[in-house]
């Protein structure tokens, strides 16, 4: 997941096509797996936080908008954990498509 990521969030791939290819993943393991990347990067932004350098280019991203971004994520999981169904791929496209917008600024 990570290395796609990381090629979305440098344009060398579209978000909806990353969306695409996690789509044998379940929707509650990439909301958790979003939220931890986006904890760490905030960390790092606010902190002398240590990251792998393919996530620092991230990590320069405004920590407000990297803070929405969780929140959203966030959000999401727990109403996934208390039983809401919302359309995954819709779901995980518009978040990979906001992580895209704030990630490329």
């Amino acid at each position: 997941m990570e290395k796609e990521f990381l090629d979305a969030m440098a344009g060398s791939m579209s978000p909806l096509t990353l969306a695409a290819k996690w789509k044998d993943h379940e929707l509650l393991d990439i909301l958790s797996w979003l939220s931890e990347k986006l904890s760490l990067l905030i960390k790092a932004n606010q902190a002398s936080f240590e990251l792998p350098d393919n996530w620092l280019p991230l990590a320069q991203s405004t920590a407000t908008d990297m803070y929405i971004l969780l929140d959203k994520a966030n959000e999401l999981r727990a109403k996934v954990k208390r039983g809401a169904n919302p359309n995954r791929q819709l779901v995980v496209e518009a978040l990979l498509l906001s992580c895209s917008e704030v990630f490329s600024r």
